[in-house]
């Protein structure tokens, strides 16, 4: 600090240092945002291409859903001519263990299906807890 007696008293000398130590303190404070914003920008950056990725995940196991749904549909059209086909010969035995058979494979399909439409929602419900997750703790932190 340089003391210049003929022009500034001591008092707005120290007005002058109080001033300047006010600007740096405000000049940290606005980079301490500056920093905050960076961050949560690329934070909800991150966030976005996640719930992109899961979002395509979950497309995915929809795709794979509808195919197994047509596959069952199918086999229960299968199921219904094989039936009439045997009825219409006669074969009551046969037919029930054609029958039977084709009610295994409906049942395993039937189970595949179940167990598509479970990881579909087990995942849905995983990403959105992920993801919201994630952006409260980058919150709370922030």
């Amino acid at each position: 600090m340089i003391y210049c007696f003929s022009r500034f008293t001591i008092k707005e000398l120290c007005a002058l240092e109080e001033i300047q130590s006010e600007v740096s303190d405000l000049t940290n404070d606005i980079k301490t945002l500056e920093d905050n914003l960076a961050w949560l920008m690329d934070s909800e950056n991150q966030l976005t291409k996640q719930w992109n990725e899961k979002d395509g995940k979950v497309q995915q196991l929809g795709v794979e859903l509808n195919q197994q749904t047509t596959k069952l549909i199918r086999a229960e059209k299968q199921i219904k001519q094989l039936k009439r086909t045997l009825d219409l010969i006669g074969h009551e035995k046969q037919a029930l263990i054609l029958l039977a058979e084709k009610d295994l494979c409906t049942k395993e399909l039937i189970e595949s299906n179940e167990s598509a439409l479970q990881q579909l929602a087990e995942l849905s419900v995983r990403s959105l807890y992920e993801v919201f997750h994630t952006l409260l703790l980058h919150i709370h932190d922030g």
